[in-house]
């Protein structure tokens, strides 16, 4: 190891409040391990350190196999990896949306052997969607009460970007995208044993979409404010066409299919598909 490694390890204690404070990488907290049977010894604090400052040390490595080995530097430093990997055995939810699933595999990649550390995922089952009754309706259900101008702007901005969101990103929900992305999760987490499966809940909403900041500004705006009905739900698909051809009856309260049309699909079949084509012995637990 070159010397400006050994510089890194050396000096006095530092406080780690300062260096960590809330920070995290990609959701994962950065900072010391509750795990007591590693706070012993002269080299207590060698787990502490930062992953940036880890890759700094890497860089200066003369054998990269030294990198592979760097656990074995003291056993803290073996066991502070196990704490932060078992971070990652569950409890994860995973959104149908393309960025979420992005983001699980980008977070799983930083190292191979996190894989090997994911017991459980939480699937949540419902995405953006176009209520069939309509913007109008919808709101309605959520009681509006008095409005202002300026609510009826901040809504009519909303809507705007929600419909716009889904003609750009719907796609991934109603051509198969869902699906081959779950396909490709579940053979990367060998390991998985779980598929936790939930709607969303009250007053929670789908990330990586604009509206949820900007419904914030509404005059009658509360935290408990449950806008579920207005921009989210299930979907449906043709699984030939990977299009959506039924439409909704609103008389019936049915699908209807033209001639022609394939089997439809929506999340409990994608679902499904994903498990019997990769994770055939993973257990699904719904809850309410």
């Amino acid at each position: 190891m070159k010397e400006t490694t050994a510089l890194v390890l050396a000096g006095p204690a530092p406080d780690l409040n300062q260096i960590y404070g809330d920070l995290t990488v990609v959701g994962v907290p950065i900072g010391p391990p509750a795990n007591k049977e590693i706070l012993s010894g002269n080299d207590q604090h060698v787990p502490y350190l930062p992953l940036e400052i880890v890759s700094l040390i890497a860089e200066n490595l003369d054998d990269i196999e030294d990198v592979k080995n760097l656990r074995h530097t003291c056993k803290r430093f073996y066991n502070t990896g196990l704490a932060a990997y078992s971070m990652f055995e569950g409890c994860r939810a995973i959104y149908p949306r393309s960025a979420s699933f992005l983001k699980f595999f980008a977070l799983i990649n930083l190292g191979l052997v996190l894989q090997g550390f994911v017991r459980k995922i939480v699937l949540v089952s419902e995405g953006l969607c176009v209520n069939d009754n309509g913007y109008e309706w919808a709101w309605r259900q959520v009681g509006l009460g008095s409005c202002k101008e300026q609510d009826l702007q901040i809504i009519r901005y909303v809507n705007h970007h929600h419909d716009k969101d889904i003609n750009l990103n719907g796609a991934f929900l109603t051509a198969g995208g869902y699906r081959r992305a779950l396909t490709a999760l579940f053979r990367k987490l060998e390991k998985l044993r779980v598929v936790e499966v939930r709607p969303l809940r009250r007053a929670e909403h789908n990330p990586y979409w604009h509206g949820p900041e900007v419904l914030k500004h509404l005059s009658f705006y509360r935290p408990d404010l449950d806008f579920r009905d207005v921009y989210y739900g299930g979907w449906q698909y043709d699984t030939t066409h990977l299009r959506v051809t039924a439409v909704f009856d609103e008389y019936t309260g049915g699908w209807v299919a033209p001639p022609g049309a394939g089997p439809q699909a929506g999340f409990k079949e994608d679902l499904e598909a994903a498990r019997a084509a990769s994770a055939p012995t993973v257990e699904v637990h719904e809850v309410v």
